[in-house]
């Protein structure tokens, strides 16, 4: 009897410390802040990170000090719309949501139920935004891309409207052109020099849910949910070709690229570190099993922000960079 306890001892701490090694390679966590609604994006500028946070709106978290990051202020939708993805240009966040189409926030001093600058509405989910110059571009569903005028943040205007076969998902914008992924046909590249007649010039075909998108030199990167992750060079934008494919295990939702990695949020298995220095063929580099499902992600230098649904902001280091790097 004494025998077996002790075995049954031993198997315990063997299990548990497997878990604990299971739980990250090469990564650590730094720092983790609850939000009050379901993190599904991120964007970080400045040393604070702004989510959304689906029903509970934008919410803007002070991550100087990693270890205790703290809110400096939030601001919520017009009636109830969930607040899905956001990007940061300036002085202004730029919220899309499910039912009020882009609503833009001054962002210059954060506070408690923040009053927005401007917004334009659009019926249809609005599943992604970015920003390049007096334009922002917005992913609409099955309305395709639309391309806004921000000149006057208060007083938005559609330049036009780029339509998609299927759900236009997420977008980056690089010089002259914005990439667009969508479901079932992959992605779409568009020609915005002229953004009154901006038009799609190219594509390259992906399987299921392109979602995620990042850009780095002459390659996108794209979270391909089941499928993993993409890399295609868009050296030609209007002839993309397939680069390099890698294996994430989970559900790619999100990408980023900063360096040679790419950091991928891999929904129920967490963050995946990928090493893309050769973007042919990209290698596991590390990895950091969050609590939650990791919806989005941000980087700035080693430091890694993954929006992690319930569980809120994960602030996770890449230990294979310097994380000495100061803010």
């Amino acid at each position: 009897m004494k025998t077996n306890f002790r075995i049954s001892l031993v198997l315990v701490f063997i299990m548990s410390y497997s878990l604990t090694v299971a739980q990250s390679s090469n990564a650590s966590l730094l720092g983790t802040f609850n939000t009050d609604g379901l993190a599904l994006d991120i964007s970080v500028s400045n040393n604070r990170a702004y989510v959304a946070d689906n029903l509970s709106g934008l919410r803007i978290i002070d991550v100087i000090t990693p270890s205790a990051p703290t809110e400096l202020g939030y601001y919520l939708p017009p009636t109830q719309s969930l607040a899905l993805s956001v990007a940061i240009n300036n002085n202004y966040a730029y919220v899309v949501t499910d039912n009020t189409g882009l609503r833009i926030v001054n962002i210059s001093s954060p506070s408690i139920n923040m009053v927005e600058t401007g917004g334009i509405p659009f019926s249809g989910w609005c599943n992604g935004v970015a920003v390049s110059g007096n334009y922002a571009y917005v992913t609409n569903n099955v309305n395709g891309l639309k391309i806004i005028n921000i000149s006057d943040p208060a007083n938005p205007t559609l330049a036009k409207t780029v339509a998609m076969a299927n759900y236009a998902n997420s977008v980056v914008v690089s010089g002259n052109y914005a990439y667009v992924t969508t479901d079932d046909q992959g992605l779409k590249v568009v020609d915005i020099s002229n953004p009154s007649t901006a038009s799609i010039v190219g594509s390259y075909p992906l399987p299921g849910h392109s979602y995620g998108i990042s850009i780095k030199g002459n390659y996108v990167y794209i979270a391909n949910e089941d499928q993993g992750l993409k890399i295609i060079d868009i050296s030609t934008p209007t002839n993309p070709q397939l680069a390099g494919t890698f294996d994430t295990f989970g559900l790619a939702k999100d990408v980023i690229v900063n360096d040679n990695f790419a950091y991928v949020a891999d929904y129920d298995f967490g963050l995946k570190i990928v090493d893309v220095a050769n973007p042919s063929h990209p290698v596991e580099a590390g990895y950091y099993n969050t609590d939650g499902l990791s919806y989005g992600i941000a980087c700035a230098s080693s430091k890694v922000y993954v929006a992690d649904y319930d569980y809120g902001l994960k602030i996770i280091n890449n230990d294979l960079q310097n994380s000495t790097i100061k803010h």
